[in-house]
């Protein structure tokens, strides 16, 4: 039982759930065929607004725009206008966009049918922010081709085929059947524009383009309503038949005008006004009165909208065309009257733009140099980092540096000194044993050179090289001249020549150079140098309290600036960096 029960609950809860949907779906085909009925009767649409109002069977802003749809068909732009406004202001119309969107259609036409272009500029730009909000592009198409309008009607011609274009470029690009109505219905319009600046063959080759777009949505059968395709119709054969008129194909203007009364469109408040001009090119002048007639009640509608001008040129040309030139003139003041009214709105709304414009152009121009002062002052920010960095890299490298040259000039000294003090001893031993070399070779004092011709013996060679004899000759020779030299400091003997050292060592000159040459670094220069300079190294020591220039005298170098250069290129620092490191370590 309990089984039971519960399938027949979920049975009930179906069902109605089913019958929700249906009435939804009833109520929502209800609404969209009233809306068919303003193209039909508007007048009966008006009366089953009322009944609805009272019954509330409908949201207030659905029955809002059901009366504005229908006071379209009657050319009523006030009234449009209107209950257009009380719909986008009603409670609930947030929650149904497609309503909303086709309500923001209604306000910027007829504003800008009602030459309310200040308004109407105002609510283009609520219709294009809501539709990409909502991703509507149909609106925010028709939104363009309104804007389109607007910018004909202040004279920026150019500007106003541009933006229509841009509108057609956004619906080509739209896969919505709707698309195809909406690209209809611009169309029109841009024909109209080509009409009026007599651009006539561009008008005939849209009419050709504009008819296949009426054709593929007869044939595809597209989820659009057959009203409107007829009210697209009618719009289309009433102007191809005008311009066949003007070019001259009277025939082919009859047969569309023919199509055009085939229309129920032609039937309609709207559709009786839209032949007009061809009915006047024609001649049937008594016929265009009477359609105006049948559309305008002239003491009951709007005196300074598009539609009631345009009826009212339409209705002088007649009166002139049948002679009644009187009332031909009568009406021509009327127009002038209201343009003149149109003017002085039109005159502020111009001033009222420019001010605009001035004040924009004012905004723009203080942004660009806010825009501007910001970036110089990043970019100045990012240079001062950058240079900060870069600074900060070259102090690190300079003090890195700086540390290194003082760790080499440390270790230079160190080397020096290590090294003054082994030439030191290596002295001292030769004091001790004058008569030894260091190396084991034999003194000249305990060997007795034989003559140049005998042989050499055992114990005149070295003891890790064969030397030859000759050459073994001269080395024992230039060591007791070191000896000599070194011991008894005749390097600092600045008199001293090249001829006096070559007789301390018992040679000619040219031998001297040659022993020189080969054991003493070079030449003779070179050698007393070395021998100063590690004279110096001890002074600059052991005696911190000489200067530079005493150190050089006492080292038989009496320049000061040779003394230090030779300094530097022996030791690798000046001597009084020297003379420092040696008293820190000290």
């Amino acid at each position: 039982m309990g089984k039971i029960r519960s399938v027949v609950s979920a049975l009930l809860i179906l069902l109605s759930f089913s019958c929700w949907a249906n009435m939804l779906q009833e109520k929502k085909t209800s609404f969209e065929n009233l809306c068919e009925l303003s193209v039909v009767d508007p007048h009966v649409l008006l009366s089953k607004a009322d009944t609805l109002d009272v019954h509330s069977a409908l949201p207030f802003y659905q029955i809002e725009m059901l009366r504005a749809c229908a006071y379209r068909s009657l050319s009523m732009r006030s009234l449009v206008f209107y209950h257009a406004h009380h719909a986008l202001e009603a409670v609930g119309i947030d929650k149904d966009p497609d309503t909303k969107a086709y309500v923001y259609m209604l306000l910027v036409e007829s504003a800008v049918l009602l030459n309310h272009l200040d308004i109407g500029t105002k609510y283009i730009a609520e219709g294009v922010s809501y539709a990409r909000m909502s991703k509507n592009i149909l609106l925010e198409a028709n939104m363009i081709q309104m804007e389109s309008t607007i910018l004909r009607k202040l004279g920026q011609t150019a500007k106003s085929y541009t933006r229509m274009q841009d509108a057609i470029r956004m619906l080509a690009k739209s896969n919505q059947p709707e698309a195809l109505l909406l690209m209809s219905h611009i169309y029109g319009y841009l024909m109209s524009f080509y009409i009026e600046d007599l651009r006539y063959n561009d008008a005939w080759q849209l009419g050709k383009k504009r008819s296949v777009f009426i054709d593929k949505m007869e044939k595809e059968k597209q989820n659009i309503n057959v009203s409107w395709i007829d009210n697209q119709k009618g719009y289309l054969y009433s102007k191809m038949a005008l311009l066949s008129e003007i070019r001259k194909q009277s025939k082919l203007a009859e047969e569309y005008c023919k199509m055009f009364y085939r229309t129920n469109f032609s039937k309609s408040n709207m559709g009786v006004f839209e032949i007009n001009n061809y009915l006047l090119l024609r001649g049937d002048f008594r016929q265009v009165l009477q359609n105006n007639d049948i559309r305008f009640q002239l003491n009951n509608t709007d005196t300074l909208g598009t539609d009631y001008l345009n009826a009212l040129y339409q209705n002088s040309k007649a009166y002139k065309g049948l002679g009644d030139y009187e009332k031909a003139y009568y009406l021509l003041e009327k127009i002038n009257n209201v343009r003149k009214t149109l003017r002085i709105g039109e005159y502020k709304q111009k001033v009222q733009q420019m001010r605009e414009s001035n004040q924009k152009m004012e905004n723009e121009m203080l942004a660009h140099e806010i825009s501007f002062k910001i970036k110089l002052r990043n970019y100045f920010i990012v240079g001062l980092l950058v240079l900060l960095i870069v600074g900060g890299a070259f102090v690190y490298y300079i003090l890195r540096k700086k540390k290194t040259i003082s760790f080499q000039k440390r270790q230079i000294v160190s080397l020096v000194t290590e090294l003054t003090n082994l030439k030191e001893e290596e002295e001292e031993i030769h004091r001790t044993e004058f008569g030894k070399d260091p190396n084991g070779v034999p003194s000249a004092t305990q060997v007795k050179l034989p003559a140049e011709e005998a042989p050499i013996t055992s114990d005149h060679i070295l003891p890790d090289e064969e030397i030859p004899y000759e050459n073994l000759r001269d080395k024992i020779l230039f060591d007791d001249f070191d000896r000599k030299v070194r011991v008894e400091k005749i390097y600092l003997q600045y008199q001293f020549d090249h001829d006096d050292y070559a007789l301390l060592m018992g040679v000619n000159h040219n031998r001297f150079a040659r022993i020189m040459k080969n054991y003493g670094g070079g030449n003779l220069t070179h050698y007393l140098n070395d021998l100063r300079l590690e004279y110096s190294v001890f002074l600059l020591r052991e005696h911190p309290e000489l200067s530079n220039m005493e150190v050089a005298k006492k080292c038989a170098l009496p320049k000061l600036s040779i003394f230090c250069r030779l300094f530097k290129e022996r030791f690798g620092v000046n001597p009084t960096v020297f003379r420092q490191e040696a008293l820190s370590k000290k």
